[in-house]
């Protein structure tokens, strides 16, 4: 086993990672020399190991345009060689947008993430840190957006001024449905899919995921017509885009395994915080169905007998103040909470209306609604009643939402019917050029680039707001109940179709999570 340093290193290397490092190596007059380690030797060496590695986990804050979240971990992956489970995020943020959150990677040093830079496209990552474990959905107290909203005018027969909107978006707020984001703009909702995972159907998962199916580009449609065709995971594999994470690693999977039976397992392989999300989406799908039947009763914006409300009903939802500054390593964000979310409350802070109760005393921005699980209360009304008949229909039963796989399980959460965007401020700005930039992004401002300035010659009118909302709180549900849009997924795909598919400022968002 002579040779020179870097061969004798190789061996080193391979002789541990063969024996789970319980052999320890040494070199002695230029060979390599094994021996069964003691105890104390193996911890020490296993110790250095991981110190040569870097901290456990090291967080980030991940600067993205035009790229979703999950692009943007396949992408980060890829560029450092790490499976995407060894990412993790706490919620994802839209495609279309300057967005900046925080992110966490399992095993990488610092330096490592910061010399990746050069090779990210339409990505950034600094302000690094030491933590002690990874992040999860959830994870955050709230969103602050930035929001551009061009060629505003006010519809002339509209007996409400531009501020009176604003001031009653500001003050009423608006009805806190989840977003058409939850589930997705492709021909399958993710709530069929998390529905398909709560009923064990599992083939029936992978056939939501995998079946060919309309309004999709060329390059997918031929790689899942590829795919039924031949049944060869290796080909088809090729042939899918990097950006279908589900679907590439369900063939993955199979192309390992070397048949395509064991669809659960297969599912198993899909990331993580994906697989969650379909979840989400159903839970999200109920939730919503139950807050229009709520809101569509008689004396709707009124509490009643049977509702659920907090123990400390007319607490101030999540604040969260976001400011970017320069930094010795790039990106550098200083973000912190003033209040915690209400979101996740417990059973033991959840109180049910009756009959000895004043409801005098409680609003309609107090009620909650449960998000399906085995650790929620339901309202004692009809809408109890509603969330059976409807989960039934899909055959589950909201009083069991255990599962045998633990991580399909879904405990609940509470969510208020209504929503107060907190920080809500606005400013309009005359301009002329449609491409011309009105708001920095987080990136424009560490490159140093000067804020925009107002044309007051110009013919055009923009809208500039700032808000920030809670966990789960979307900013799509604000602008429709001030823009009285249609926000469905059906009308959105319509509108991309009908311009063409730039990613302009007009069109973004910069959004800050913790």
């Amino acid at each position: 086993m002579e040779g020179d340093k870097v061969k004798r290193t190789r061996q080193h290397q391979r002789i541990k990672t063969w024996s789970h490092r319980k052999l320890i190596t040494s070199t002695v007059d230029g060979c390599v020399v094994v021996r069964r380690g003691r105890a104390q030797d193996i911890r020490d060496d296993q110790r250095r190991s991981r110190a040569s590695k870097g901290p456990a986990f090291t967080k980030a804050i991940l600067y993205k345009f035009d790229r979703d979240s999950m692009d943007a971990v396949s992408l980060l992956a890829r560029t450092l060689r790490i499976p995407p489970r060894a990412v993790s995020l706490a919620g994802t943020k839209d495609r279309r947008a300057c967005t900046s959150q925080a992110i966490v990677f399992q095993r990488i040093h610092p330096s490592k993430l910061a010399s990746a830079n050069t090779e990210l496209n339409g990505l950034r990552l600094g302000n690094f840190s030491s933590s002690r474990h990874p992040l999860r959905l959830g994870d955050l107290q709230g969103n602050h957006f930035t929001l551009v909203l061009r060629h505003v005018r006010v519809h002339p027969d509209s007996t409400w001024s531009l501020d009176q909107s604003l001031k009653s978006l500001r003050d009423d707020g608006f009805i806190n449905y989840f977003g058409m984001q939850r589930f997705g703009t492709g021909p399958v909702p993710t709530h069929h899919i998390g529905r398909a995972i709560l009923q064990n159907d599992w083939e029936g998962v992978y056939h939501l995921l995998m079946l060919p199916r309309d309004g999709e580009t060329e390059d997918i449609a031929s790689a899942r017509r590829r795919w039924f065709q031949t049944r060869d995971a290796q080909e088809a594999l090729a042939s899918f885009p990097r950006r279908h994470t589900a679907e590439r690693s369900i063939l993955r999977a199979f192309s390992e395994d070397r048949h395509s039976h064991d669809y659960c397992g297969a599912i198993r392989t899909i990331p993580r915080n994906l697989r969650s999300m379909y979840l989400h989406a159903y839970q999200s799908y109920i939730w919503n169905s139950m807050c229009s039947l709520r809101l569509a009763s008689p004396d709707h914006f009124k509490p009643m007998v049977g509702d659920l409300v907090p123990m400390a009903a007319g607490a101030d939802g999540p604040l969260l103040d976001s400011r970017v500054s320069r930094g010795d390593q790039g990106l550098h964000f200083m973000t912190h909470s003033l209040i915690t979310s209400s979101f996740f409350l417990q059973i033991k802070n959840v109180h049910i209306l009756t009959e000895k109760d004043d409801l005098s005393k409680y609003n309609i921005a107090d009620v909650l609604l449960p998000l399906p699980g085995f650790d929620v209360l339901y309202p004692t009304h009809f809408i109890g009643e509603k969330y059976r008949e409807y989960m039934l229909k899909d055959g589950l039963d909201p009083e069991r939402m255990r599962r045998s796989i633990r991580e399909y399980s879904l405990s609940g959460a509470y969510r208020h019917i209504l929503c107060r965007p907190a920080n809500l401020s606005w400013k309009t700005m005359q301009y002329e050029d449609d491409k011309a930039p009105l708001i920095l992004s987080d990136a424009d401002i560490l490159d140093g680039i000067p804020e925009p300035e107002e044309n007051k010659n110009g013919q055009h009118m923009a809208l500039i707001l700032s808000l920030t909302l809670g966990t789960s709180q979307y900013a799509t549900m604000a602008l429709r109940e001030l823009l009285r849009v249609d926000s469905s997924s059906e009308h959105h795909i319509l509108l991309s179709q009908a311009i063409q598919p730039t990613v302009e400022e007009s069109d973004t968002e910069t959004k800050h999570d913790e």
